[in-house]
């Protein structure tokens, strides 16, 4: 699907986010402010199930945070932590949050550079980010 290709009502209302992927960085875009997060996370296990306590950012003083590398590295997915594509998802979502900010509309999103991580996702990286940014509160997920 090309943006071209949209319903009217997303192509003139819905907010648009620009997603650009790198193994290091993601970073959203909208209306010219950009803002960009390494790619890991800090979880904690709680009642209701894992709990994102920071995106990209250190947690100081959390002795129950576990580090998850959403795309590799040394500290990467650990026994008990649960799948990269949950932690994706909870990812993706804290950015289009960030990014789209508030509107009665999900955000139409355009990702950028996900070629990049061809070599960890092995061949399959489209599909993983279409299901993870749908599951995270996109209406539609366009490749450039």
């Amino acid at each position: 699907m090309r943006a071209d290709d949209l319903p009217w009502t997303l192509r003139h209302f819905a907010p648009h986010v620009y997603v650009n992927v790198s193994p290091e960085r993601i970073s959203f875009a909208r209306n010219g402010v950009s803002q960009t997060y390494r790619t890991f996370l800090y979880i904690c296990d709680s009642a209701q199930g894992p709990e994102v306590l920071a995106v990209g950012q250190e947690v100081p003083d959390a002795p129950d945070a576990r580090r998850v590398e959403l795309f590799g590295g040394a500290a990467a997915v650990s026994g008990d932590t649960p799948e990269r594509m949950v932690c994706l998802e909870a990812f993706l979502r804290f950015g289009l949050q960030r990014g789209a900010g508030r509107s009665f509309l999900r955000p139409v999103v355009t990702v950028r550079g996900v070629e990049n991580l061809s070599a960890i996702l092995g061949g399959y990286e489209q599909g993983i980010f279409r299901a993870a940014l749908v599951d995270a509160g996109a209406a539609v997920v366009l490749f450039e």
